[in-house]
């Protein structure tokens, strides 16, 4: 994503993805394994002045939080971690801050989660992170997000919120489109994964369709063995990297970071373990993917691994993880393609990680442009 140029401030235009559902359970998942930070310096402040060590045992115990470089270069404010998760959670998985002082009291990050919000030409887009434990559970029962895009929009931000601003958007890897030519093109892609009923890589196959299209050049033959074959690849890079996290950590690594590799890793060596053996999806796991693709292509998530074409690439690679790692062996439901998503999204937002997809592109292409689907 890039700074804000071109356009003016976004419409007052509320954008949300069909069908798109979501409760918190309070499951305090949300509250292990993250980055927790950057804070706001006056959130800090704010509780430093309450003194919320007396208040809060657990945080009398050592530093609450640390100061340490941020994803931007700088020095930023951090939560601690006790024992694999945020000093300030509760036992009832609910947290401390909140129970306290209120949720105006807590790190604007931990108020957002699990929405993404995102400024585009065309408006303002509010989705769901895959990351969050909840969301499956919620994928035809829960609150409907265009209910709640309103509050989350509102929420008082210390750091600007994200803006999708380039001047080219890349639909191939070789092939862009001005800006204001593509917004509409993503609204015909939205619309064309309406239909809860389709398998995701039949949902991919046609926003395939109109990205060739777009971009005057004839559809590729299917070629499922060489689609196989470059999701195999992906994988069993990944696989590498992860294995030296897990298997062979930095003595300086703090536990939960270690606890992650080996989770991430096992799943991967599932994935390889099953690979060419994809199992079907149920109802729901179908609605639940679709529903993730959906958020992919409104968030423009495709953008950090490159083109549209890559990013579509990359989620195949996803979807083949999930038909093949995912416990169980019957049919995947939406808790089962969950407990790949979960751990799958929040290693890929780990910088190395994307630069292994950076790097395998021509794999992602192959992923995307051979895959069978219909």
């Amino acid at each position: 994503m890039e700074p804000n140029q071109g356009y003016p401030s976004p419409m007052p235009t509320l954008r949300t993805t069909t069908d798109a559902r979501w409760d918190c359970h309070g499951c305090g998942d949300c509250c292990r394994g993250y980055e927790l930070g950057p804070v706001e310096p006056g959130i800090i402040q704010a509780l430093v002045e309450r003194d919320v060590a007396a208040a809060w045992a657990p945080a009398a115990a050592a530093p609450w939080f640390t100061t340490r470089r941020g994803p931007d270069g700088g020095d930023g404010l951090f939560l601690a971690y006790r024992d694999g998760a945020c000093v300030f959670l509760r036992p009832d998985n609910l947290c401390a801050i909140h129970g306290l002082y209120g949720a105006a009291a807590k790190p604007g990050f931990c108020r957002e989660y699990p929405f993404h919000v995102l400024d585009d030409p065309s408006g303002t887009a509010v989705v769901v992170r895959a990351s969050c434990s909840s969301l499956h559970r919620g994928v035809d029962t829960g609150t409907a997000v265009a209910e709640q895009a309103a509050t989350v929009d509102a929420l008082p931000r210390a750091y600007a919120r994200r803006r999708f601003a380039p001047e080219t958007v890349a639909i191939l890897p070789d092939v862009g489109l001005a800006l204001p030519d593509w917004m509409p093109h993503e609204a015909r892609l939205l619309a064309l994964l309406d239909d809860s009923s389709l398998e995701p890589e039949v949902a991919v196959a046609r926003l395939r369709a109109v990205l060739f299209t777009l971009a005057q050049r004839p559809l590729r033959d299917v070629d499922a063995r060489r689609a196989r074959l470059a999701t195999g690849a992906v994988v069993e890079a990944l696989r590498r990297l992860m294995g030296r996290a897990a298997l062979d950590p930095d003595p300086s690594a703090e536990p939960h970071r270690v606890a992650f590799a080996q989770t991430a890793h096992a799943l991967l060596e599932r994935a390889q373990a099953h690979h060419g053996s994809p199992r079907p999806l149920t109802d729901d796991g179908r609605r639940y993917l679709l529903g993730l693709l959906r958020s992919f292509v409104l968030a423009k998530s495709w953008a950090s691994v490159g083109s549209v074409a890559d990013g579509l690439g990359a989620f195949l690679v996803q979807t083949a993880v999930i038909r093949t790692a995912a416990p169980g062996d019957g049919p995947i439901d939406a808790n089962a393609a969950s407990q790949v998503i979960i751990p799958w999204t929040r290693m890929i937002e780990n910088p190395a990680i994307t630069g292994v997809f950076r790097l395998a592109r021509p794999a992602l292409w192959d992923a995307f442009a051979f895959e069978a689907g219909g």
